[in-house]
């Protein structure tokens, strides 16, 4: 929440804006319901605000330490969820194209820090990935999409052999009809 609150009042500088955003966050269903469960989303939504935060505050005042620490945050979410794990590269083009035609005044200083944010923001999901690829022979990040789309295709093949629509076919049956075909 406080994220939140220093978020909006970076943007909108105004206190009591600020203040609102805070408090519909808080009063906000799926945030209360999520605080009480162990889970990833929490997390994940938490390092997502401190990583707009920085971002946001490097575009006002364009201090490389606040893109560093974005970059480093937005590094540790992709390990929360693999959901991130592009989030740089859409990042850096937008902050490009911010470069480009925002006018800024020393484009070749912009044009390092964007190299650097993509250095420390990609770096550990690469040498993870080349980790995985070394130890398991698995070249991906998470195994999560690749097992996803696998059951997936199997509630597919199977709705395509049983000749029912996918919406009449059962992941979970997929799951088990997979396993013994």
């Amino acid at each position: 929440m406080y994220m939140v609150y220093r978020t909006a009042q970076l943007l909108f500088e105004c206190e009591k804006v600020a203040i609102i955003a805070a408090t519909l966050y808080a009063i906000e269903p799926v945030s209360i319901i999520y605080t009480s469960k162990l889970g990833t989303e929490t997390l994940f939504a938490a390092l997502g605000m401190v990583w707009l935060y920085f971002l946001l505050k490097y575009l006002k005042g364009c201090l490389l330490r606040d893109l560093l620490i974005s970059g480093t945050v937005l590094a540790a979410s992709v390990y929360v969820r693999p959901l991130g794990y592009f989030l740089p590269l859409i990042a850096a083009t937008g902050l490009s194209a911010w470069a480009l035609v925002g006018g800024q005044k020393n484009k070749q200083r912009l044009a390092i820090h964007i190299v650097l944010f993509m250095i420390v923001s990609m770096c550990p999901s690469l040498i993870w990935q080349e980790r995985n690829r070394a130890e398991t022979g698995y070249p991906g990040f998470s195994g999560v999409p690749t097992e996803d789309l696998y059951f997936y295709w199997a509630a597919s093949v199977l709705a395509d052999r049983q000749r029912v629509p996918y919406s009449k076919c059962s992941i979970g049956s997929a799951f088990w009809t997979s396993v013994f075909i």
